[in-house]
Formats: structure tokens, C-alpha cells, sequence
């Protein structure tokens, strides 16, 4: 617009005056609406707040304040509390008094600018202040008296491209110079600029010296350690164990390749810092150099145990071994039938490792898994098979191998034997009814197993679960001994014999009713009696207990009836826990909610604005859409209680007020809060907006500065996204209340102004519409 424009804050909200093309006339009715609208006091507290004049008379003349050179900006002063204003193109000095920036003045000179904000300092905030400023942001670095030091030169590993090869220097591309800066007291400080890099590192060495001392100097020299093998004679390099090399990767210890550079790189590790050593063109070079820097800085002896490390294996001269077979029961799907042997699917070949010496150790890589196999048994024969007398471990060790790992399980010759049958109370769903046998998903088979010294053995898969469990008799047989066998029926026959006893001994038992459970307690498809579950391969109901702290529930029966079993249950928990016991599941497990003494109480209706899509408007009420029916559920002692399931959603709602005002309002006089607790969940959770009988009301248009956008133009109206209307709100005793939805915006604009009008009175719709209507161009 190309005006001057005048604003006023009223009531925490800017209100425009008017656009000027005279800035004296907006300033002067800008004075004008604070003299009506804020009062003559206020008016007289802005021009003595907001118009204080720097008066400088009085001061003697003070030196300007440098600032420490490592924090002039490019264009900046090099006084504190300077600045260059380039619509004047003057320099402008300015104070903070009281919180708020105070002018100076304006001026020629870049001098004068910082003599007078000195002065200022002076006569505003104390000598003292005026000293603390010079100290604190006016370091300067003086060299005059400190003799010359040598650069610190930075390790090569650590010199970036462009950077320089000294500790402390940096180039500045912006002056085109080398930048020498120092860290004291927390603070970089500027040592200054130089056309040469080695002047600067000598002056960051200098200012080393002398504001860190002659201590810290050395211990920068320490850290930028320089590699020298001058002095070293040639060394061979340190071949990596084969199976450490990964693709693309050096074959030698300490070289790796550095794709930016394109060139092999060394480094060393010296007192846990990585060492830079060199880059090189050749692999082998580089290699070399390595092996002659551990031979320097970490003596023969780290360079002979590199070697060690880097082990080769060698089985030229090895007569050939049969290979060692794992127990078909330890051959995981995709493994190597052979000990030693796994399948890379990196490099898509069978691989060979040995452990030697705590270290895995690779043979090779293959194309056909028995070759593999050959050559780790060689490899067995060797390394641990060869070695000292004394160590029968060792001697051994092939035939170990042979003997531990790979027992395969050979039941040729033995003679049939009965399966061992599981007592029914330990048959888990989906499990075999006998030891030894489970079922294997992913072969859709019967697996039998035994164990056997310590490991799980694999007997077989079978089509029938009968035949595997005949065979696992049989490893039993084999492979423990008859006494075994023995033990193993006399152990099952002990617990079918127990199950039994609590399964058919009820004979003498009074019927019980059945322990239901609490509804909220109650899963999909699960029974609704305690103790009683559905078996889904036998498509019946079974009733179990568990009985004297056994880890394993006991079998009571199987029936077509859930009431039945749950019958049978209460039975078995009378005989076999007691009165007491019966009593205690009903009390702890099965509150179940009786309103039959309880007269009619209308339902407790929600707050609009609580109300989310698909809920109930009732509290105490939601939908169940695996039942496709309302659920009503109160809370007691901690638990949500279930009360009932209801076509209509107001039946439901009426039963839960009934509950609130049975197990809560009718409690011990003393408990206040439970004896109101219906009042108090109406009172707080459910103000209905009723407008019958409100007259229509105009809008409250919104000020056009706190429109954003998308929003409404009128106050307490917004737009739903979710249900693609405009809602309408209100607060009241400090709750958002849902007045409605509506589709036009200013029906929903016209119902917030009557419910401002009913529930906060004229008075407030008044002062609403003065705060927001308040017009563009106040007139004085």
C-alpha cells in the first residue's frame, strides 16, 4: 500500500487504525486511540516507557569497547554495541535498559558510534558494568613477548582435503586467507589472519605457549603423531586368514581401500588412536609398510603374534579323512549334512572353518559339500589330531567328533515295542497322545525324538503318529535299556491312574452349581464357566482342575454340554479343595450384577462433545459388534463387571444407572462419594445443549486478523473434518460442550450466539460482539 499504517493492542488483540501517507499523522492518532481506549494514564506511562531519551551530557568521554576479532562478521563493527543502519548508511548506537533496546544515536564515524554506547554503559549501568564488558567480550591475543614455536603439525590420517596440514589453522575461504584461532575459557579467540599457512600454525603454537603453557604444547606435539619408518628395515606383509577377506577388501592386515582417493590405505593403532601411515598405489606396498610400523611402534613380538593371528591353513602332505556326519536329528533345513560345513549363499559355496586355538579359521571355499567335508576332517587330522602325546584330547579329537556328533540312530534288529501312552491330563491341543512324538508343521509329519547323552536325537518322520511312537519305544529300548522302558510306563501309569481317580470318583459329590465367570473375564469362543474350556479336536467341552499345586491341570471329563462341565467342576472343587475354596472362586471370579430390586433410573446421558462416531450417547454403554448388540458394564472394586447385553442402547443405559445406583449409592453412610455417585457422573459428564425457546441471534464475526485459513469466520464454529460439517462449541464451566453439526456455517454460527445468549447471558454476548467488533477505522 505505500502508506504509513497505525495499530492499537486492545484486549490482547491488534486493531488497526488507519493507513496514513503522513507518519506524524498515523503517529498522532495512534496517541489519540491510546488516550481513548486505554485512558490518559496509560498514554502518559507510554510516552515514559517507550520514549526514553539517552542523555549523554553529563558523561566524560569513554574509549569504545572492541570486540574480540574472532567475532566481527564481515560488514559488522568492530565496536560493541555498533552497528551499521543501511537505510541511513550511519553507523547506530544502541543500549538494552530495563529489557528493551534504547537508541543512542546515529553516525559518521564507526568511533564516535562506540565512544558514545562506552558512555552510555557508563552513566546507565556503572563503572563496573563498563569493566565487565571490556573483559568479557574484548579478549585480545598478544604475541609481543612469546618466542617462536615450532607448527603443530596434525596426523595425516586426520587432514581433511582443503584443510590444513597444522593443529589450529583453517582457511578462510570468504577472506581468502589462513585463519589462526585459539580456545580459551570456552571461547574460540581469534589470533588473527595470515597469506601464509605456517606463520599461522607458528602463532597458534605461540599462543599455546602462552595461554595454555609449555605443558599443553607438548601434548598437542603428543597427539599429532607423525609414523616414520625411515629407520625400518623391509618387512613381509600379514596375510589375512582367508575366510576374514571380505569382497572387495585388502588381503592384508592393517590396508584397507579408500574409494575417495582410490588408493590402498594403512593406518596403525598406537595408545588407542588410529595412525595414519600412508596411501599407496600397490596393495603389497602398502602391506609392507604396516608390517613395518608394528615392527617399530609395537616391537617384534606384536609383529610375530600378527602373523600368529593371521593363520593359514595348510594341508598339503594331509591323507585324505572321510568326512564326519552330523545326527540327521541336528540337520537344520538348508544345512550341511557334514560337521564343519555351512552353505554361503553370499558366494553361493559350501565354506569350511576350524576353531584352533579359541579363533575360527577358514579352510576354503567349494563347490561341492563333500569335498568340503574331506577337507575339514584333514584339517581335524592335522591341526588337533597330530598333536603333543599327553594331549589325548587332541589325538582324539577326530574320532570325538565322529562319536559325539554324529550318532545316528539304527534301530535294525530291535523288536517292536507298545508306544507309551500319555496320561490325558498332559495332552496339550494339537499334541500326541504319546512320549516322544510331536508333530512337525512344516513336513506335515510325525517326528519322533529321544535324548540321548546330553543331545535331542532324531529317530524319524512318520505318516502315522502310532508308528512313531512304537520307534521311540524302541530307541528306549536301544539306547536306555529295558529298565528304562520300564520306568517310563510305571511313571505314566502313576498319573493316569491319579488323573483317573479324579476323574470318575464324583459318585459321592452333591451336585454344585457352576462358577460362571465374570463377563468382562470372558474371551471369543471361550467358555463362560470357570474351569471348563472346548477342545476343538474332539469338538467337545472339557472340564479340568488343578489340584495340590501340580504344574499340570488334572482331567475331570469331556461333554457335549458346557453347563455339564462346569458342574462337574464346582463338584471337583468341593470334594477335592473344599467349601471354602468353592466359596472363594464364586466371590473372587463371578460377581454377577442382580438388579432385580432395583427401581427404573433414566439412563445418564453423555456430553455431546465426548461422544465419539459409533459410540453410545449414554455412559456405561458401548457396542459390541461381535455380538451386534449394546453392552452395558460398571467398574467395581477395580474390575469392570459386566451387567448385560441389550438390543436397544436406551435398555442399556437404563440397567447401568440402575447398577450406579445399587452398587454405589446405596454403600455405607459414610462414604459420601460412593452414596453421590450417580449425581456426580450426571453433574460432570452430561450438560446438554437445549436451544428450544433460545431467540435467533446474529453471528459473532471473528476479527479478519485471526481468520486462518480454512478456519471459520465466525466465533465458536469450526469444521469436522471427519464427518465433513461445521460443529459448533461452547465452553462452559471450563468444558468444550458440543452445541451441534450442521451443514451451512452460519447455522452453526447463529446456534453459538443463542447458546451464548442462554447458558452466559446478554451481557456476555454483548461484550463478545464489542471485543470482535471493533471497526477497521476507529473514529476519535
Amino acid at each position: 500500500m505505500n502508506k504509513w499504517q497505525a495499530q492499537i493492542r486492545i484486549e490482547e488483540k491488534v486493531r488497526r487504525i488507519g493507513y496514513y501517507e503522513n507518519e506524524e499523522e498515523a503517529a498522532t492518532d495512534y496517541a489519540r486511540a491510546v488516550f481513548k481506549y486505554k485512558g490518559q494514564g496509560a498514554l502518559g506511562k507510554a510516552r515514559e516507557q517507550d520514549s526514553f531519551i539517552i542523555d549523554l551530557s553529563d558523561v566524560p568521554p569513554q574509549l569504545p569497547i572492541p570486540k574480540s576479532a574472532g567475532r566481527i562478521k564481515e560488514g559488522a563493527s568492530k565496536y560493541k554495541g555498533v552497528s551499521l543502519d543501511k537505510p541511513t548508511n550511519k553507523w547506530l548506537a544502541q543500549i538494552s535498559i530495563d529489557g528493551k533496546q534504547r537508541r543512542i544515536g546515529y553516525y559518521e564515524n564507526e568511533e564516535e558510534g562506540g565512544a558514545d554506547y562506552a558512555r552510555a554503559v557508563f552513566k546507565y549501568k556503572n563503572q563496573a558494568a563498563l569493566g565487565k564488558a571490556r573483559e568479557q567480550d574484548s579478549f585480545i591475543i598478544d604475541l609481543s613477548d612469546v618466542p617462536p614455536q615450532s607448527p603443530i603439525s596434525k596426523s595425516e590420517g586426520r587432514i581433511k582435503e582443503g584443510a590444513s596440514k597444522y593443529t589450529g589453522v583453517s582457511f578462510d575461504k570468504r577472506m581468502n586467507k589462513w585463519q589462526a584461532k585459539i580456545h580459551i575459557d570456552g571461547k574460540n579467540r581469534l589470533i588473527g589472519y595470515y597469506e601464509n599457512e605456517e606463520e599461522a600454525a607458528v602463532d597458534y603454537a605461540r599462543a599455546v605457549f602462552k595461554y595454555k603453557n609449555q605443558a599443553a604444547l607438548g601434548k598437542a606435539r603428543e597427539d599429532s603423531f607423525i609414523i616414520d619408518l625411515s629407520d625400518v628395515p623391509p618387512q613381509p606383509p600379514i596375510p589375512k586368514s582367508s575366510g576374514t577377506i571380505k569382497e572387495g577388501a585388502s588381503k592384508y592386515t592393517g590396508v584397507h581401500f579408500n574409494k575417495q582417493m582410490n588408493k590402498w590405505r594403512v593406518q596403525i593403532d598406537i595408545k588407542g588412536k588410529n595412525r595414519l601411515i600412508g596411501y599407496y598405489e600397490n596393495e603389497e606396498e602398502a602391506a609392507v609398510d604396516y608390517a613395518r610400523a608394528v615392527f617399530k611402534y609395537k616391537n617384534q613380538g606384536a609383529l610375530g603374534k600378527a602373523r600368529e593371528d593371521s593363520f593359514i591353513i595348510d594341508l598339503s602332505g594331509v591323507p585324505p579323512q572321510p568326512p564326519i556326519p552330523k545326527s540327521s536329528g541336528t540337520i537344520k533345513e538348508g544345512a550341511s549334512k557334514y560337521t564343519g560345513v555351512h552353505f554361503n549363499k553370499q558366494m553361493n559355496k559350501w565354506r569350511v572353518q576350524i576353531d584352533i586355538k579359541g579363533k575360527l579359521r577358514t579352510i576354503g571355499y567349494y563347490e561341492n559339500e563333500e569335498e568340503a567335508a574331506v577337507d575339514y576332517a584333514r584339517a581335524v587330522f592335522k591341526y588337533k589330531g597330530q598333536a603333543a602325546l599327553d594331549k589325548a584330547r587332541e589325538r582324539r579329537a577326530l574320532d570325538n567328533a565322529r562319536e559325539q556328533d554324529s550318532i545316528i540312530i539304527d534301530l535294525s534288529g530291535v523288536p517292536p515295542q507298545s508306544p507309551i501312552t500319555k496320561s490325558a491330563g498332559l495332552i496339550k491341543e494339537g499334541a500326541s497322545k504319546y512320549t516322544g512324538v510331536t508333530f512337525h508343521k512344516r513336513t506335515k509329519k510325525w517326528q519322533a525324538q529321544i535324548f540321548f547323552e546330553g543331545k535331542q536325537r532324531h529317530i524319524g518322520c512318520y505318516e502315522n503318529e502310532e508308528d512313531a511312537a512304537v520307534d521311540y519305544a524302541r530307541a528306549v529300548f536301544k539306547y536306555r535299556g529295558q529298565g528304562a522302558l520300564d520306568n517310563a510306563r510305571e511313571q505314566r501309569a502313576r498319573d493316569t491312574s491319579m488323573v483317573d481317580a479324579f476323574t470318575f470318583d464324583l459318585t459321592d459329590v452333591p451336585p454344585q452349581p457352576p462358577v460362571p465367570k465374570s463377563a468382562g473375564h470372558i474371551n471369543e469362543g471361550a467358555s463362560k464357566y470357570t474351569g471348563v474350556s472346548f477342545d476343538k479336536r474332539r469338538k467337545k467341552w472339557e472340564a479340568q482342575i488343578m489340584i495340590d499345586g501340580n504344574r499340570n491341570n488334572r482331567h475331570i471329563g469331556y461333554y457335549e454340554n458346557e453347563e455339564e462341565a462346569a458342574v462337574d467342576y464346582a463338584r471337583a472343587v468341593f470334594k477335592y479343595k473344599g467349601q471354602g475354596a468353592l466359596d472363594k472362586a464364586r466371590e473372587q471370579d463371578s460377581i454377577i450384577i442382580d438388579l432385580s430390586d432395583v427401581p427404573p433410573q433414566p439412563p445418564i446421558p453423555k456430553s455431546k462433545g465426548r461422544i465419539k462416531e459409533g459410540a453410545s450417547k449414554y455412559t456405561g454403554v458401548h457396542f459390541s459388534k461381535q455380538m451386534n448388540k449394546w453392552h452395558a458394564q460398571i467398574r467395581i472394586e477395580e474390575k469392570a463387571r459386566f451387567i448385560g447385553s441389550y438390543e436397544n442402547e436406551e435398555a442399556a443405559a437404563v440397567d447401568y444407572a440402575r447398577a450406579v445406583f445399587k452398587y454405589k449409592g446405596q454403600g455405607a453412610l459414610g462414604r459420601a462419594r460412593e452414596r453421590r455417585a450417580l449425581g456426580k457422573v450426571r453433574e460432570q459428564n452430561s450438560i446438554i445443549i437445549d436451544l428450544t425457546g433460545v431467540p435467533q441471534q446474529s453471528p459473532i464475526p471473528k476479527s479478519e486478523g485471526r481468520i486462518k485459513e480454512g478456519a471459520s469466520k465466525y466465533t465458536g464454529v469450526s469444521f469436522n473434518k471427519k464427518v465433513n460439517k461445521w460443529q459448533a462449541q461452547i465452553m462452559i464451566d471450563g468444558k468444550q460442550n458440543c452445541i451441534g453439526r450442521y451443514e451451512s456455517e452460519e447455522a452453526a454460527a447463529v446456534d453459538y450466539a443463542r447458546a451464548v445468549f442462554k447458558y452466559k447471558g446478554q451481557g456476555a454476548l454483548g461484550r463478545a460482539r464489542e471485543r470482535r467488533g471493533l471497526f477497521p477505522d476507529i473514529q476519535v
